[in-house]
């Protein structure tokens, strides 16, 4: 039996809430208790696992990606059906939260350091950058005769090549 305050009253869980808590919801005896000094419901504390903070009073299932933290409304994100790890799957490749999301969805989002969305694009671009140069490199290892500076000759002729030049073959109209 694990003994908790909860709404200023002294409650007693169960053993086997507690470990199943514990065990299966990376939840500890702590973590309970904070929650319950939040505001939580008995039910709810003992139904989320540790990725479910309180936000803004709403229980909501936090996502840290890039420097930004989605807070997804808990009941939205169950009744919508898309796993938090498809979520994840869709934010690494790209996609915006608008799109991964049902619309009736509610969700946050926080900027966990100053100019997170500014620091992205640079680095999208420094990224972007660096592959150029990468390719252009590679290009000079492949033909370094062209980059090397050295005007590029027209290629010496042969002697025949060069007669037939001089004494044309091909008779002219003289006028």
């Amino acid at each position: 039996m694990g003994k908790f305050i909860y709404k200023g009253e002294t409650i007693e869980i169960g053993t086997q809430k507690i470990l199943y808590a514990s065990q299966n919801l990376k939840v500890s005896s702590k973590d309970l208790q904070e929650r319950f000094d939040k505001g939580w419901d008995i039910e709810d504390a003992l139904k989320y696992n540790f990725n479910h903070v309180m936000y803004k009073g709403k229980i909501c299932r936090k996502i840290k990606h890039k420097g930004l933290i989605f807070y997804i409304v808990a009941e939205d994100l169950k009744r919508s059906k898309v796993p938090p790890q498809a979520i994840i799957k869709y934010l690494n490749d790209g996609h915006i939260m608008d799109d991964i999301l049902p619309l009736e969805t509610e969700f946050y989002i926080v900027e966990r350091e100053k100019d997170a969305l500014r620091n992205l694009v640079y680095k999208d671009r420094l990224r972007k950058e660096r592959q150029k140069e990468q390719a252009e490199a590679r290009k000079r290892k492949e033909r370094p005769w062209l980059y090397d500076g050295t005007p590029q000759p027209p290629y010496a002729r042969d002697e025949y090549t060069q007669w037939l030049m001089d004494t044309s073959i091909y008779p002219k109209a003289v006028r």
